[in-house]
């Protein structure tokens, strides 16, 4: 089973007994209009209204009967009456949105202190079915929807159960941006997040409103490498870098800026500053504190996130200005070589990459103008030896 038909779920209400006695009266059986996908789910005759503080929308009821009162919304409904619907999964209505539902035939009034949501999107499978689809119950996946205007809607929650049918479901404001009417079909596919952290080469002018923003460095060309090679995986690339930080103050910023986005890939290139301020700042960073620094940083990673660590030893050029510091973080790059053995996933030493390159490149700029910060080339030159170096992460 490659795909799974990809199903509208319009705007419907679910009514616990106590529910149907008060809008229909005691006793009152609701009328089975259709069977619906799903076994033993049918749409009702009977419908009612669903008033807000900014107006009313009509809708379905679906049966039978469950233990709780539940009305199910697009998020346009739900602004249209001026309703709260969080996004929860079906069943999950503590705390939820409020309404009052009315009986349009007899006037009969229920008031809902909660029970309002807006469905997360889902797929339906029995264990065969999630078997054969490499899923499990309670994933999230991203799913490609194969209409006129194909879209890879993620957050997809896969329920499992032997009773269900295999289908997913997704509510109308989701299906007229996806264009998937008719008989439409998905498929999952799978995403990733990968999540660059550094130093101004990571940075590289980056839109820090927008941690999407990639700047202009090795990043973005390497997420542009990534995306080539692989259409087909939904991967969000985050840029943290900070220009002129050292392992210190990346250590400071890790949560917010790397664990609390846990990744499913991390890149790291910090190092140069903590050897450049010295000469730079006055900034008398030690070689064994930047090696505690950095071994904090990876400690924490590996502890406090699954993510897949990839480091990118720091780097600098022949550049005569910049002798004294190069000197310093030769010092140095023996320890961050060891740290990568001990706990990195991925090593990419730039330093002999960069020294194994200029050796047929007789032009000594070519790579950067002042043997720190790569220009275009530089930054095409990391960026390929990153994507490449991640193929087997991705593949895996």
């Amino acid at each position: 089973m490659k795909q799974v038909i990809v199903e509208t779920s319009a705007r419907h209400i679910h009514l616990s007994r106590e529910a149907v006695d008060t809008l229909f009266g005691a006793g009152y059986e609701l009328t089975k209009k259709k069977d619906l996908s799903q076994p033993g789910q049918y749409a009702c005759a009977e419908k009612l209204v669903v008033v807000g503080p900014k107006g009313s929308i009509k809708a379905s009821i679906l049966g039978p009967t469950r233990p709780a009162s539940q009305v199910e919304i697009s998020l346009t409904d739900a602004r249209s009456i001026g309703v709260v619907a969080p996004i929860r999964e079906s069943g999950d209505i503590a705390g939820s949105g409020a309404c009052k539902l009315v009986n349009p035939d007899t006037g009969a009034e229920l008031e809902l202190t909660e029970g309002v949501i807006a469905a997360k999107r889902h797929i339906h499978l029995t264990p065969d079915a999630a078997a054969e689809m490499g899923v499990s119950d309670k994933e999230i996946v991203s799913v490609k929807i194969n209409s006129e205007r194909s879209a890879i809607l993620g957050d997809v929650v896969v329920r499992v159960n032997a009773s269900f049918a295999p289908a997913m479901h997704i509510d109308t404001d989701e299906a007229n941006a996806a264009c998937a009417f008719g008989e439409i079909y998905g498929e999952i596919v799978k995403s990733m997040k990968i999540l660059f952290q550094g130093d101004s080469i990571t940075d590289a002018g980056r839109d820090k409103r927008n941690y999407h923003d990639l700047g202009a460095g090795y990043p973005k060309y390497a997420a542009e490498n990534i995306i080539a090679a692989h259409p087909d995986v939904d991967i969000e690339f985050i840029n943290f870098g900070i220009s002129g930080n050292r392992t210190s103050q990346l250590f400071d910023r890790l949560y917010d800026d790397a664990i609390a986005f846990q990744p499913d890939i991390i890149s790291i290139l910090i190092g140069v500053n903590d050897v450049w301020h010295r000469h730079s700042h006055k900034i008398l960073t030690t070689d064994s504190q930047i090696a505690l620094n950095y071994r904090c940083i990876l400690e924490r990673l590996k502890k406090e996130t699954n993510a897949k660590i990839v480091m990118l030893a720091p780097f600098i050029l022949d550049v005569p200005d910049k002798e004294p510091i190069k000197a310093d973080l030769e010092r140095i790059l023996p320890t961050i070589r060891e740290l990568a053995e001990e706990f990195a996933d991925v090593y990419i030493p730039l330093d002999l990459h960069f020294e194994k390159a200029l050796k047929t490149q007789p032009e000594p700029f070519f790579y950067s103008g002042d043997g720190v910060h790569p220009n275009e080339n530089g930054r095409r030159f990391i960026a390929k030896l990153y994507a490449e170096a991640l193929e087997p992460i991705i593949n895996s």
